[in-house]
């Protein structure tokens, strides 16, 4: 079923920044959904934390946090990771939280 036929005439990416309560310029030409045990980051520089709950990378000049249960680093090459698990939500975000931190 199409958006119109629902009466949601927001973009995917629209509703995907609604969603995760961010602002769209976070998902444009960044981060590619697969459902949600799936994400692409693309332009991603440095991965800064890696934890079975939590991926932080650098992707341009953003932080982005990408958190969920049973995270694993699928691919990472040629500025493009892939994290496989489950996925609950991705963030720019300040800084990467340490171990421990909320």
């Amino acid at each position: 079923m199409k958006n119109e036929e629902r009466g949601d005439r927001r973009s995917l990416r629209q509703r995907v920044a609604d969603r995760c309560r961010q602002p769209m310029e976070v998902f444009e030409n960044l981060v590619v959904w697969r459902g949600q045990t799936c994400v692409t980051v693309y332009g991603c520089r440095r991965i800064l934390q890696y934890t079975p709950t939590r991926i932080c990378v650098l992707a341009g000049k953003r932080r982005l946090e990408i958190f969920g249960e049973q995270l694993i680093c699928a691919a990472f090459c040629a500025g493009a990771i892939t994290v496989k698990g489950r996925i609950h939500g991705v963030e720019s975000v300040t800084r990467c939280p340490r171990e421990g931190e909320a």
